[in-house]
């Protein structure tokens, strides 16, 4: 039976034994002359160790990004780097961000005070105002992730 699925596809795959005619995207390297035709779709992107090779992609435990191709959308596009050796970087299909949490602030405010009209002015009465900004680090896990589900990504090559 035919695939619908062009070669050089990306899909997620809600299994964990990859089907006849795509591989898991776990970054291998390739020969170019055994899956010719994969090479043809997506070049050395991804990466390449020397001139007889190219990688897949590697999206093991990583979340897929469009591509910005020219827009806003990627604040941190031209900072892109390869995936591996060989492969490309800035805005471009292939290139690769490393986590990070956004720096950002908290300001609190509180009062202490005791104000006790009831027994008069015979005793002191008080008010502290305090206000405070600190830069907070990552705390509660290792990293900042929406809440997600695992698929195992696999590539058509065939």
């Amino acid at each position: 039976m035919p695939s619908r699925y062009i070669i050089g596809s990306v899909i997620p795959h809600a299994s964990e034994t990859v089907p006849d005619g795509f591989l898991e995207c776990d970054g291998s390297s390739l020969l170019r002359a055994d899956y010719a035709k994969l090479f043809t779709a997506i070049g050395t992107v991804w990466g390449t160790a020397d001139a007889t090779h190219f990688n897949i992609p590697d999206l093991r435990g990583k979340f897929p990004r469009g591509w910005a191709h020219g827009t806003a959308n990627d604040p941190d596009r031209d900072s892109r780097s390869a995936n591996a050796t060989g492969g490309e970087t800035g805005d471009k299909v292939g290139s690769v961000q490393s986590h990070m949490y956004q720096s950002h602030g908290h300001t609190s405010s509180y009062q202490i005070g005791r104000i006790d009209a009831a027994l008069g002015s015979t005793f002191p009465h008080f008010i502290v105002s305090t206000q405070y900004t600190s830069n907070q680090s990552p705390a509660y896990g290792s990293e900042t992730r929406p809440i997600n589900i695992n698929f195992m990504f696999i590539i058509r090559y065939e």
